[in-house]
């Protein structure tokens, strides 16, 4: 799930030509699809975390990321990428929160290091995987970010259990 949070970020600054040329705009302007979405996250991510339970915005902030990337790749715009960012801006802090309420205190670390890196191995892999995979149609790159959001919720209602937290 933080993969896809985090190759959702990046993956699209590889394509901001074939983007700008889609939407018939500058490079520049396709440009600030990653500051907004940034922005987005960065804003609401501390807000929400605190406004939601972990278990429900988890679960929220998939649908919201499945939707805003299914949006984008049928839009005309870029304005989706908002509503992309606050589904993202949902997802790290509460899998944080739940993986470490979950896991017995010695293996917290742990398991909290092995949710990160799915952050640190998309921030690696994002521009390079967006080159590879947006070479055919920059919005087939935003479908497979939106069935990879899927593929978490549906695992996230599987294995993770609703967890009540203070």
């Amino acid at each position: 799930m933080t993969f896809a949070v985090g190759t959702d970020t990046f993956i699209l600054a590889g394509l901001l030509k074939e983007i700008g040329s889609d939407l018939h705009v500058s490079t520049t302007t396709a440009a600030q699809l990653v500051t907004i979405f940034s922005i987005t996250f960065a804003c609401c991510a501390p807000i929400l975390s605190t406004l939601i339970r972990p278990s429900h915005a988890l679960r929220a902030g998939l649908v919201i990321f499945i939707l805003g990337n299914a949006f984008t790749a049928l839009a005309p715009t870029l304005g989706a990428r908002v509503l992309t960012a606050v589904g993202a801006s949902m997802l790290t802090p509460s899998a944080s929160a739940i993986t470490a309420a979950i896991t017995p205190p010695e293996q917290r670390g742990r398991a909290l290091a092995f949710v990160m890196n799915g952050l640190m191995t998309a921030t690696a892999l994002g521009v390079p995987a967006g080159l590879i995979l947006g070479n055919a149609n920059w919005r087939h790159t935003v479908w497979i970010l939106a069935i990879l959001g899927l593929i978490a919720l549906i695992a996230n209602l599987l294995v993770v259990p609703a967890v009540d937290m203070p």
